[in-house]
């Protein structure tokens, strides 16, 4: 522990007191690979402004805007740890532009009129290495009725990129390092369990044709290849690209390195900026374990987004080979599709619609010796139905509708989210979000309802506080259970650098109660 606050204490003088300002907004709609938020011109972000994603215990996400209009804007996902949903909370920092370097950000050329800027200042050489990142101690607790249950869990964030001044190399890393105490024994005890985690360490060279990566690579554009522990090339000549991976499959847990499961993979991509913003990707990757084949899968994604009223994206992967007694053959079937097509219609009111299909994947080493017969390879389908308007003074009302397939009749398995979002409630500073949730299948029926009040205190605190009922039937036995989940979350912004986030909750259900405590510094640099 003495190291984790060390590296905080040496990290805090690189925070200083900026002149950009701290916005605030939250995602309004989701669709696979792009997320839309309330984060418009008029807030200051701009294109390629970082967005943050906040949820109850950390920073989970961070988003870069690529299209944007006045009162709205789209993102991609740069770094995501937990599903991004609608309503999270999102932070940007942008500049104030009745400072000099606002100004400067927003184009202000130096010209003669404009070189008083720099009039008796010293120039100033910029450093070799470009160093940025985040580093955040963090601490979770939960404590139960019964002390032998009890869990303790500190834990060190480091997130870090450094970008050569004169040559287009960079260098990523994103960890965790944490121990998990139970049971009352302390966060420290000689029983914790070591639960460091590796999610990206890699060097990159990019010069706008030419990209390569060595190290832990994350290739967004092949869902189906994973986390690999190798190298990635690619060349792009106009508007394609194309290239290849090859490496290691990491331990399923990221805590370390593996040798038993190798991947390879070439890929190609099409892109077009303007007018309708069309990306084709396609990748074809097979994975050993050993010496043998343990899978082989074509991917194919495409998207389009067309100013802030339509958006679509698809993508699928294709398994082309099945286990059929105990060898491997070639019988292509679909194992993932989705298709999210969304359209608004006028200023207030957008429609989405969305199909799925998800078949069981099965390692080949895994299953070898297990019986055909006791696999499921059954495809379930889903379709959905997204329903969002926009009303006057801040109101807005999102619904989905999502019936799946089942062994019974399709839609007898379904889930539905409907919610109410108030911001700036009668221009008070408060906003009000309410949702309620219907989910059914085989097993259980579930319903639950809740909402969030929360404010920002001067551009320096956001402070909210919720409450969650939630109640579930298990069908086989007949029995009803209901929880109750009371929280307050409190967020600082001390400087543009640093900040301070605390939650609290109490949960009252699933034959339990129980209270959790979470508190994270952050540091940015």
């Amino acid at each position: 522990m003495k190291t984790v606050f060390a590296i905080a204490l040496i990290l805090l003088p690189l925070a200083s007191f900026s002149k950009d300002r701290v916005v605030s907004g939250t995602v309004t709609y989701i669709a696979a690979g792009s997320v839309y938020t309330s984060l418009g011109r008029n807030t200051g972000v701009a294109d390629s402004t970082d967005v943050y994603v906040l949820s109850q215990r950390d920073t989970t996400a961070r988003l870069r805007i690529y299209a944007i209009s006045s009162r709205s804007s789209v993102a991609r996902i740069l770094n995501q740890r937990t599903d991004i949903k609608v309503g999270d909370r999102l932070v940007a920092y942008v500049a104030d532009l009745q400072s000099e370097e606002g100004l400067a950000i927003q184009g202000t050329a130096l010209s003669a009129n404009s070189n008083s800027f720099l009039h008796g200042r010293k120039q100033i050489t910029p450093p070799v290495v470009d160093v940025s990142g985040r580093a955040s101690v963090q601490y979770y607790a939960i404590r139960y009725a019964t002390p032998a249950f009890n869990i303790d869990q500190p834990g060190l964030i480091l997130n870090l990129r450094a970008e050569a001044r004169d040559i287009p190399l960079t260098f990523d890393s994103y960890s965790s390092v944490r121990l998990l105490s139970t049971g009352g024994a302390g966060p420290f005890a000689r029983s914790a369990v070591n639960q460091t985690r590796v999610y990206r360490l890699s060097l990159s060279f990019d010069n706008g044709a030419t990209a390569a990566s060595v190290g832990r690579i994350i290739p967004g554009f092949l869902p189906s290849v994973g986390y690999v522990d190798g190298f990635l090339i690619s060349q792009q000549v106009g508007r394609i690209s194309f290239g290849g991976i090859a490496g290691y499959d990491p331990t399923f847990a990221r805590d370390g390195f593996s040798r038993q499961y190798r991947k390879v993979a070439v890929f190609a991509r099409f892109q077009q900026n303007n007018p309708t913003n069309l990306s084709i990707s396609s990748g074809y990757a097979r994975t050993y374990f050993e010496k043998e084949l343990d899978r082989e899968v074509v991917s194919l994604q495409a998207s389009v987004f067309s100013n802030d009223r339509f958006s679509m994206f698809a993508m699928s992967d294709f398994d082309l080979r099945k286990k059929v007694g105990d060898s491997y053959e070639l019988r292509p079937s679909v194992s993932n599709a989705n298709v999210n097509i969304r359209y608004r219609f006028v200023r207030f009111f957008s429609l989405g619609i969305g199909a799925n299909a998800v078949r069981p994947i099965y390692q080949f080493s895994l299953v070898r010796s297990i019986p055909d017969s006791l696999l499921d390879t059954r495809a379930r389908t889903g379709v959905s139905l997204t329903l969002d308007f926009t009303f006057p003074a801040g109101v807005s009302v999102h619904n989905t509708f999502m019936p799946r397939s089942s062994e019974g009749r399709f839609g007898q398995e379904y889930s539905e989210n409907f919610s109410v979002n108030y911001s700036n409630i009668m221009e008070s500073g408060f906003s009000l979000r309410s949702n309620f949730d219907l989910n059914a299948n085989k097993y259980t029926h579930s319903m639950g309802y809740g909402m969030n009040l929360s404010k920002n205190f001067s551009g320096i605190v956001d402070a909210s506080v919720r409450y969650r009922q939630y109640q579930y039937d298990v069908r086989s036995i007949s029995s009803q259970n209901k929880s109750t989940t009371i929280g307050a979350d409190l967020l600082f912004f001390i400087t543009r650098q640093v900040s301070l986030i605390t939650t609290f909750e109490r949960l009252q259900g699933y034959g339990v109660n129980s209270n959790s405590l979470f508190a994270e510094f952050s540091v940015r640099f």
